[in-house]
């Protein structure tokens, strides 16, 4: 099996482009605060820098860890019948697209309100 295959089984792929688009989005708010003076200016630069520091943290227990019915369990320890690497996918890409959406339209927001 390739590398890129065990990525693709192991949702790390998904789990990273999420973790992106989760992060995005949250800096698009952080941004929309900080612009309304909610929050102090320096809160967007350590959002990201947090971010950036928890990405790598974030693929090791994707590919460590496996969802199944009993809880998280470590991958290897994981049968193939148990593995729920599929349900997790559809979840991981339906949380990315809604991000996605919210995304588009705070920034379309952005854009007719100036």
């Amino acid at each position: 099996m390739s590398l890129f295959s065990e990525l693709r089984r192991r949702n790390v792929l998904r789990v990273a482009l999420a973790y992106g688009v989760l992060g995005w989005l949250a800096l698009e708010l952080t941004d929309l605060a900080v612009a309304g003076g909610q929050l102090p200016a320096w809160t967007y630069r350590f959002l990201a820098a947090m971010l950036l520091i928890g990405l790598p943290a974030a693929l090791v227990f994707s590919w460590i860890y496996e969802l199944t019915p009993e809880g998280l369990k470590r991958e290897v320890k994981v049968e193939l019948e148990q593995s729920l690497h599929r349900g997790t996918g559809q979840r991981l890409r339906r949380v990315t697209l809604a991000a996605i959406v919210l995304i588009v339209l705070i920034n379309l927001g952005r854009v007719l309100l100036n």
